[in-house]
């Protein structure tokens, strides 16, 4: 599958770079990458020749895309992890606690799970666009590309750390429906892997068991 136009972003690589520092202003240029993302992201009757960027931007943020373009992106090559970021991926609840819970809470992790999905294929866009970004600047010694690339770095680390939070959140929604003495399973600090509550989380049961059934003898 193709990488669907208005997909590289917004600014055509043959337009000259520049940093809006509070506003985005001026209208698309003709022939801009940006104009056509509109045009593939939001209804074709919002859409003017004479775009403003910010309303591009504000129609996504408050109306989402479209099925059709949502799908297009995810199942693009481009949002194909790399093989050596195995932290790019969304994680799955354990088995064994998600066969647990009432099915309105399996629904809430679900949806929860979707927009850590969303989180990591947006991640892997920057990732793969800061590599390529990154090599044009050292070879080039291009100090606008360089710019972007420390600015696309910001980017990709509040995209790990919303991946961190939305985990840390679905967490904190189950343990509402969980058996209390396994509560701190879904503290901040408890390691987390592919998995929400980490890879061993049989050995760490029947470690709690175990120090229940000490806690007892001295009680």
């Amino acid at each position: 599958m193709e990488s669907p136009v208005g997909f590289s972003g917004f600014r055509s690589p043959s337009m000259e770079a520049s940093i809006e520092e509070e506003e985005l202003q001026g209208d698309a240029p003709h022939g801009s990458v940006l104009l056509q993302g509109a045009k593939n992201y939001g209804p074709m009757e919002n859409v003017a020749k004479k775009l403003d960027k910010a309303a591009m931007v504000n129609h996504l943020f408050i109306n989402g895309m479209k099925q059709e373009d949502y799908k297009a992106i995810v199942e693009d090559k481009m949002t194909l992890r790399p093989s050596n970021c195995h932290a790019l991926t969304q994680v799955d609840c354990n088995t064994q606690v998600v066969d647990a819970l009432p099915a309105e809470a399996r629904k809430a992790d679900f949806r929860l799970r979707e927009v850590g999905k969303d989180i990591t294929k947006a991640a892997t866009i920057v990732v793969k666009s800061l590599t390529v970004l990154d090599k044009a600047a050292h070879d080039e010694e291009n100090q606008v590309i360089a710019n972007e690339v420390a600015m696309l770095n910001g980017a990709l680390a509040l995209l790990g750390n919303a991946h961190y939070r939305n985990n840390l959140t679905r967490r904190h929604v189950i343990k509402r429906d969980i058996n209390p003495k396994y509560s701190h399973l879904c503290a901040d600090k408890a390691p987390m892997t592919g998995l929400l509550f980490g890879d061993d989380l049989s050995q760490t049961t029947r470690k709690i068991k175990e120090a229940e059934k000490l806690k007892s003898k001295f009680t």
